[in-house]
């Protein structure tokens, strides 16, 4: 899975799996021009984690399985997505059961936006991993001199139900289908 970038200015990988703070890191390292890569959309920066010279530090961004989940649930509800092709077009306005058992159907190969997390590679590469909710933290703790401050970037903005309630509907079977990013986190 192609989620690492990389920078030569900071000798620093960072990665992270959709819906784990990718766009956030993306837009981190856009704003500080550290991107190894020179593409006009930082996103398509990210690189195989076969990619990251070992002499780097290596920091993985990981999220708990169930909210990572239900963002992506969050975001079939909000963003248009255009063709009626679009695998997520048939989830629209339908509870997050239903994009649930869809996954399942289609297994969790088919759409890297609910590939688990442990292809990312953290395990190849030794990574420090770090939670996404302690990410901002760990930045101002962590940031190479003179690099800016962590973006905050992508958030949904439409309605959202009871993540709570959601969550723990959801949870045993969400943490079944991602037991290994379960155990990661």
């Amino acid at each position: 899975m192609r989620g690492w970038l990389i920078s030569p200015k900071w000798k620093l990988a960072m990665g992270a799996a959709a819906k784990c703070g990718s766009t956030t890191l993306a837009q981190l390292f856009k704003h500080n021009s550290a991107l190894r890569l020179n593409v006009p959309d930082v996103r398509h920066g990210r690189e195989d984690w076969s990619m990251v010279p070992r002499a780097y530090r290596r920091v993985g961004v990981i999220r708990h399985p169930v909210p990572r989940f239900l963002s992506l649930w969050h975001n079939v509800q909000e963003r248009k997505r255009g063709s009626g092709n679009n695998f997520y077009n048939q989830f629209v306005g339908e509870k997050p059961e239903a994009l649930l058992e869809g996954i399942k159907k289609v297994g969790l190969d088919y759409e890297f936006h609910f590939q688990p997390q442990y292809l990312i590679g953290h395990e190849q590469l030794d990574a420090e991993l770090v939670q996404l909710s302690s990410l901002n933290e760990w930045w101002a703790l962590n940031a190479p001199a003179g690099a800016t401050g962590m973006p905050v970037e992508n958030k949904s903005v439409g309605h959202r139900p009871d993540a709570a309630t959601l969550s723990h509907e959801l949870a045993p079977d969400i943490c079944q289908l991602y037991a290994k990013d379960f155990a990661l986190w």
